[in-house]
């Protein structure tokens, strides 16, 4: 009501398994898909999610169970997106182009055929530099070979307490420029156009 900004709200219940699941992670897996997407999806409210996200990495949620995830938030109408190859390769990439996501965000290390799967679909890659700046890492995101393959690219800040406090969009460009190795106009671009396009096709 404030700020010219429109929010978009997403669901990310499948981003950790909490300590009280970490011996049956499968069942919190059902009770995000028994109880908690029921919840939110309920009603008219207005911050009823458009979107549900799901953190498939090693540590997190395991590729099967983001396909039961991802599935059981489809059929309840909501568009997709999923953290994917953040630290490792599990194929949540090529899930997404399968299932039709919206957006795959992070991709450090995300293999050459899934990159292809993804622009195929008309998956939008969501890259997220401040992230591994954040970490200290080095290993970036291969935004050259999207770019190449036609794969839509769009930037983020991925604005969190734990990884990357960062609110600078222009930072972001910095950073993709230096190190996602985008001209100054593709990150420009990356952070307009494309990043408006993943909430404009839900």
């Amino acid at each position: 009501r404030n700020c010219p900004v429109d929010l978009v709200p997403t669901f990310l219940g499948a981003h950790a398994v909490p300590t009280e699941w970490a011996a049956h992670p499968d069942g919190y897996v059902d009770e995000i898909i028994g109880k908690m997407l029921p919840a939110v999806c309920g009603g008219e409210s207005p911050l009823r999610p458009r979107f549900f996200d799901v953190f498939c990495e090693e540590g997190a949620f395991s590729l099967p169970q983001t396909r039961k995830l991802l599935t059981a938030a489809q059929v309840l109408g909501l568009g997709l997106k999923v953290h994917a190859d953040e630290f490792s390769v599990l194929g949540a990439a090529g899930l997404a182009a399968e299932l039709g996501a919206v957006s795959a965000d992070h991709l450090a290390c995300t293999p050459a055929s899934e990159m292809e799967q993804m622009a195929a679909a008309g998956v939008v890659a969501v890259l997220l530099p401040g992230t591994t700046f954040g970490l200290g890492q080095t290993h970036y995101a291969d935004a050259r070979t999207m770019v190449s393959m036609g794969l839509p690219v769009a930037l983020g800040t991925d604005l969190n307490p734990g990884t990357c406090w960062c609110e600078s969009m222009p930072f972001i460009i910095s950073l993709a420029c230096r190190y996602l190795r985008l001209t100054p106009a593709e990150a420009i671009v990356a952070a307009t156009v494309c990043a408006i396009t993943v909430y404009d096709m839900c």
